[in-house]
């Protein structure tokens, strides 16, 4: 089986956000294929596909591959552009590859939710299709996503805190993830553990259930914040996510114990 990584630039994930032309490009990542193609596959009308079609051929994301001479009007067969996709071919590039895509990750991170504009709706769908094509590739980013969201925490999160003990944290973060459009945040129970939980999540809600946990990068930035502000030592999991199946995501807070 071939095994394709798309690998974006910022303007091509705008293009992108939209669902109809992610569709198409998957589409054109596997083979060329007309707009009729198209259309019929996707079940949409070719006013529509025309319309898409442009937009990502002006945008340097699809090219024409060949015209076919039909006697009437020519027939276009679209591809997706090599610079935009790569085909991974060995296990040695294949790691490579993904490698360099992890960094690219973290580093669209910084204009995202919690660097950038946290209210910007676009920019959560980027994090989100970056998930997926991570997820589908077979890239463990969730050791790092975990090690970013910790250092936010850690160093922006927590000034926007006030109070010492465990619930006026937790209370606190979850106005400001209110605040920032991250999530609505319940207090289930405090403890050892204590239990949060997200509604409307914008790392994950209506994302597909794989058996798998996606917020990670929040896992870090609860952890990062308890430990700055308290000088202790949390352990933060996300045991319930739309990724396993569940309409909201819940976290698991224990502290851990000194070790001497």
């Amino acid at each position: 089986m071939k095994e394709y990584l798309i690998r974006p630039d910022l303007r091509t994930l705008r293009l992108l956000s939209d669902e109809t032309r992610f569709k198409m490009v998957s589409l054109l990542a596997e083979k060329e294929m007309t707009n009729s193609e198209i259309s019929r596959e996707l079940g949409v009308s070719k006013a529509t596909v025309s319309h898409h079609l442009r937009l990502l051929e002006d945008n340097g994301v699809i090219e024409v591959a060949r015209v076919e001479d039909t006697g009437k009007i020519p027939k276009k067969y679209y591809r997706l552009k090599k610079e935009v996709i790569q085909l991974v071919d060995g296990k040695e590039n294949s790691i490579k590859i993904k490698d360099e895509l992890l960094v690219e990750f973290l580093d669209a991170l910084k204009d995202i939710p919690v660097r950038g504009d946290m209210n910007n709706e676009v920019n959560v769908t980027f994090l989100r299709l970056l998930k997926t094509a991570f997820f589908s590739a077979g890239i463990e980013a969730d050791p790092l996503l975990y090690n970013e969201g910790y250092q936010i925490g850690y160093e922006v999160f927590y000034k926007s805190i006030e109070g010492e003990d465990l619930k006026d944290i937790l209370t606190g973060l979850s106005k400001v993830w209110e605040e920032f459009k991250l999530g609505n945040v319940e207090i289930v129970s405090l403890g050892n553990p204590s239990i949060v939980r997200v509604t409307n999540c914008y790392e994950c809600a209506k994302m597909p259930d794989i058996g798998k946990t996606f917020c990670a990068l929040d896992e870090g930035i609860i952890a990062g914040t308890l430990d700055r502000i308290t000088g202790k030592k949390y352990e933060v999991k996300e045991v319930k996510c739309w990724g396993t199946g569940y309409t909201f995501c819940e976290f698991e807070i224990k502290e851990r114990p000194e070790t001497h």
